[in-house]
């Protein structure tokens, strides 16, 4: 995988959420963070295919549960954000201390 992320169709050089670049290894070599105006809930995935990260997305700013799984599928964490005043409050939660592999 070169890239994932999310582009609009209207106009595919303009991206929503974050964008991630890879190396030929499989390897990060870059992210950025663009707003999300769709609003819509952004999915990323693993190498393998399998689920990585879940954002929801309100008013252009990520607004609720972000979830994170591990490459097998399974849900590892997930942080809780909600808009207030344009500063984000943190409900962090490890769910039962689940490895990532």
């Amino acid at each position: 995988m070169q890239m994932q992320g999310y582009a609009y169709a209207i106009n595919e050089d303009k991206y929503a959420g974050d964008i991630y670049w890879y190396n030929e290894d499989g390897t990060d070599a870059s992210r950025s963070k663009f707003i999300n105006t769709t609003n819509k809930p952004l999915t990323y995935y693993h190498n393998n295919g399998t689920v990585w990260k879940t954002y929801s997305y309100e008013k252009d700013v990520i607004d609720g549960i972000i979830k994170l799984y591990n490459n097998k599928g399974k849900e590892i964490n997930r942080v809780v954000y909600k808009n207030v005043g344009g500063n984000f409050l943190w409900d962090y939660k490890h769910i039962n201390n689940i490895r990532q592999n």
